[in-house]
């Protein structure tokens, strides 16, 4: 982990950030998505949760929540190549802006940036284009 100075709507540095990383233990196969989500939170990060559900079946595949404030996280995964649907949820209704310092979140599919946002109020919803 890495800590790095955060900024809040100022732009004034106000507290550091701890980057975490979670890497697969191998490439992605062929038949595999590579999926990247990078999240910051803001001075509330215990507002925020998500998940990373299939979208046919809504079966939940990947999730987060319960994050300190001002924090960096890198979760990498290869990913079965199937239709997904990103969302995000804080308890707070600001999202990761713009009262208590700023956020946000970002998803590359394949290295491709595919979503992303901080000013989203309770939830943001991604349906991910489908890797099949």
């Amino acid at each position: 982990f890495a800590e790095t100075p955060s900024l809040d709507k100022n732009n004034t540095a106000t507290a550091p950030v701890m980057t975490l990383s979670f890497l697969p233990s191998s490439p992605c196969q062929p038949d595999e998505t590579h999926f990247e989500l990078t999240l910051l939170t803001d001075g509330k990060g215990n507002e925020v949760s998500w998940a990373l559900n299939e979208t046919y079946t809504g079966s939940t595949v990947l999730s987060g929540t319960d994050y300190d404030s001002y924090e960096q996280h890198v979760v990498v995964e290869c990913l079965p190549a199937k239709c997904y649907t990103f969302s995000i949820n804080d308890a707070g209704t600001d999202g990761l802006c713009c009262d208590h310092g700023t956020g946000g979140y970002s998803i590359r599919l394949n290295g491709l940036k595919v979503a992303s946002g901080n000013a989203y109020g309770s939830r943001d919803e991604n349906d991910l284009q489908c890797m099949i």
